[in-house]
């Protein structure tokens, strides 16, 4: 296939587009990272939001990219397909955009993981300190039997050793 460089320079555009998206999307990340830590949750919303919102850009570039490939009549819909139907002199700039929307796809992953760590060591702490809390702050009605004796005291007859009498409660 042979496209000359005014036929290539919409998708070159795009692609740089989609280049500034995902470097968007990295700085966003490592700002997750950093408000993970915090542990600023009204921050983390925001973050999330503005998340979602990239991720929607890229859908759209991404989508506009595919529809410009398929007008200009390429046999592949993916980069990497064009590239090789391509000569190396025609091929070099998307070559270049490839490899560094590879470079910022492979970075996001990256700081992906390590969000997802902290959100599990988070996870974990927190269900840690809920249960240590359950375990040390059990209701004072939960101490007591349906006599309304403290568990653990022994009964005889109707006086506990404690010489309180005991009345029998139904729930």
């Amino acid at each position: 296939m042979s496209l000359n460089r005014p036929q290539l320079e919409p998708l070159i555009h795009l692609l740089h587009q989609e280049l500034q998206a995902y470097k968007a999307i990295e700085q966003k990340m490592a700002e997750k990272k950093r408000v993970l830590i915090q542990g600023d949750t009204d921050a983390l919303s925001r973050v999330d939001q503005a998340l979602m919102a990239l991720g929607q850009k890229t859908i759209e570039i991404e989508e506009k990219r595919l529809k410009l490939m398929k007008t200009m009549g390429t046999p592949s819909q993916t980069l990497q397909g064009l590239i090789d139907g391509l000569d190396a002199e025609q091929a070099s700039p998307l070559v270049e955009a490839r490899q560094r929307l590879l470079h910022t796809v492979d970075s996001i992953r990256d700081l992906n993981q390590q969000n997802q760590s902290l959100l599990d060591l988070s996870i974990n702490w927190i269900a840690n300190t809920v249960d240590t809390i359950a375990r040390h702050l059990t209701p004072e009605s939960s101490c007591y039997n349906a006599k309304g004796v403290k568990k653990g005291h022994v009964v005889q007859g109707d006086q506990s050793l404690l010489g309180n009498s005991t009345v029998e409660h139904k729930v």
